[in-house]
């Protein structure tokens, strides 16, 4: 896999750094505790604040699969990141600043301004332990987070229907395959499959899932930047 700090991505990862003289006498309080088995439960990205502490929490507990699944699939794209690729990206990143787990564990979230319909921007900070009010006494955090769509339907290990996407590329709503009843009571979801069922038997489907997310498309920790 080519270094993802190599070239233009190089450009992309700018990685700030402590003094190694404070940080030596850090060492206790830069511990982040792995996550209660309760917040790993309560993983959601239903809203803007909940998908950034879904990232928070799974990369406390090195949850590489729910990590990857933070991110939306413009910067997953832009990168190159696919989900085995992302373990060696982000060892990569904590080589280079082994101080960032521990700072998304402090963060605070400060507010989160709505650039639209489908996207927020969140800013957070970190209160710096005592001896580095030398230099600051916070760290800031910016994120900004995009809703996307996607829909997909199995049939045992066979995918009937899939897609998913940036909200420029793909909406629910626009595409016109959700449709909700006059009463507001029955929801329907019309779903174009790629192969007919055999038979027409609705009871090989396995699995119908058409949902809305929050995923980071956007982040800034300090000097440390994906965009």
């Amino acid at each position: 896999m080519r270094d993802p700090f190599s070239g233009e991505k190089r450009s992309n990862w700018r990685v700030f750094r402590w003094w190694p003289s404070l940080l030596a006498g850090l060492t206790v309080a830069c511990v982040a505790p792995q996550p209660s088995p309760k917040q790993v439960a309560d993983i959601s990205l239903g809203d803007p604040q909940s998908a950034f502490e879904a990232f928070i929490t799974a990369h406390q507990g090195d949850l590489l699969a729910d990590e990857y699944g933070c991110f939306s699939m413009r910067l997953r794209r832009k990168h190159g990141l696919s989900q085995h690729a992302y373990r060696e990206f982000r060892d990569q990143l904590l080589e280079q600043e082994p101080n960032l787990t521990w700072a998304l564990y402090r963060a605070r979230i400060d507010e989160i301004q709505p650039l639209g319909p489908r996207h927020v921007h969140l800013k957070a900070h970190v209160d710096l332990p005592a001896l580095m009010d030398l230099f600051q006494d916070e760290l800031l955090i910016e994120v900004d987070l995009v809703l996307e769509d996607r829909y997909e339907v199995l049939a045992g290990n066979r995918t009937l229907a899939a897609q998913g996407g940036p909200p420029e590329e793909f909406d629910l709503l626009a595409s016109g395959l959700l449709a909700l009843s006059e009463d507001g009571r029955t929801l329907t979801a019309r779903i174009p499959l790629s192969e007919p069922l055999e038979g027409g038997q609705l009871g090989e489907v396995t699995s119908v899932e058409v949902h809305s997310r929050w995923r980071i498309d956007g982040l800034k920790v300090g000097s440390v930047q994906i965009d």
